[in-house]
């Protein structure tokens, strides 16, 4: 369609293309009637430095939309325009040194002109969608069945203020956390510092790192690495189920672990299965090594919408460190009931307002308990038969 001056008249355009493009093949375009709307079409062409040669290229919006942008041209040739347009869907592609990454653009957003072109201002966020594990944030921390998966993992970008130079704000979602998992992406939410360095790590490894100030017990750079990048291709596989891969060497112990993880969610993701399948290398003396199946198994249900009340079911591989007993075997089988619950304070907190609200005044509960009326249904009328 030659340069990007004509793309916007060829929307404009009633006739049919491919007849076109069959008489300019034919060398009769000459002959060739076109049918045009009358409407006005626009073309705002932004070229890069050093256009046409080599241009440099960096951050770039691509979206589509709707507004009413009033735009006009003075007897000097100023252009200036005027009007807000409302973002329904696009792209963002963010450029940052080594990081190169398309983010995409939440429906709702806007730009804003209000006299010179160049001086409009943005009200966009956009997301970048990861699969990651929460409990690589702080494992001691996240000891819940559910953190140690992969899951997603929203990185959201906001930008603000002047087009040709935006406000950049980050934040990270996820959104089937625990309330463990939601207390932890609050602290790291809180310090801009700890959000930056997690929100590049979430970019550039596709995993979470553990905060600062922690220290990550055994393994080793290089397997950790290896297996980031096997997590990468693996999050792309199925959108069904979380795939996941762990490598780990530990120069304390002697332990080698090679193990597949998968993870699937059934009933609206109430009925939660979590598997994990692979070998354990390990030093039983200075001589002599030995290997034990690991084939960990977990099968959890929500009772309640926020996932605080579960009932797991589980058959573990035992971890023969070298300080536990080595006559445990093999697996370990249990089942219970679990609830969770993170507060900031005691009066956040809902289980004991519950049991306190037995003892309180109707007047005083934290959760009164809205009681259904009881209705007593009415009998109908009978119709009465006057005698004639």
């Amino acid at each position: 369609m030659g340069d990007p001056e004509t793309q916007p008249i060829m929307l404009r355009m009633k006739s049919d293309l491919v007849a076109l493009a069959e008489h300019a093949v034919n060398g009769t375009l000459d002959q060739a009637e076109v049918d045009w709307d009358r409407r006005t079409a626009l073309g705002v062409v932004m070229a890069s430095a050093n256009y046409p040669d080599t241009p440099k290229l960096g951050d770039e919006i691509t979206a589509s939309g709707s507004g009413n942008i009033s735009i006009k041209v003075d007897n000097l040739g100023d252009l200036s325009m005027d009007g807000t347009y409302r973002v329904k869907e696009g792209m963002y592609n963010f450029a940052m040194g080594p990081i190169k990454q398309p983010f995409h653009i939440q429906e709702g957003g806007a730009i804003t002109w209000t006299g010179d072109p160049y001086t409009a201002t943005l009200d966009i966020k956009t997301y970048y969608e990861v699969n990651a594990n929460l409990s690589e944030i702080s494992p001691d921390k996240l000891q819940g069945n559910s953190t140690g998966t992969n899951q997603k993992v929203l990185c959201y970008l906001g930008l603000t203020e002047s087009l040709m130079k935006p406000t950049i704000a980050f934040d990270i979602k996820v959104p089937k956390a625990d309330e463990s998992g939601k207390a932890l992406l609050a602290r790291i939410t809180g310090e801009e510092d700890e959000l930056n360095r997690q929100f590049f790590s979430l970019l550039l490894w596709k995993r979470f790192q553990p905060l600062k100030g922690s220290t990550s017990v055994g393994g080793s750079a290089a397997m950790d690495l290896v297996s980031n990048q096997i997590n990468s291709m693996l999050s792309q596989v199925s959108k069904d189920y979380k795939l996941n891969v762990n490598l780990d060497a530990d120069n304390l112990t002697g332990e080698n672990t090679m193990a597949l993880g998968v993870s699937k969610g059934f009933l609206d993701d109430r009925l939660i299965f979590t598997g994990s399948f692979g070998v354990e290398n390990y030093a039983e003396s200075s001589q002599q090594t030995q290997s034990a199946f690991i084939g960990d198994v977990s099968l959890e249900y929500l009772l309640n919408e926020s996932g605080t009340v579960r009932i797991t079911v589980f058959n573990e591989s035992n971890d023969y460190s070298i300080i536990q007993d080595k006559n445990l075997g093999l697996f370990t089988q249990g089942a219970g009931l679990n609830y969770q619950e993170n507060f900031s304070d005691f009066d956040n907190f809902k289980f004991a307002q519950y049991v306190l609200d037995v003892f309180r005044k109707r007047e005083s509960k934290k959760f009164p308990v809205k009681r259904k009326k009881r209705q007593t249904p009415v009998p109908p009328k009978k119709e009465v038969v006057l005698p004639k």
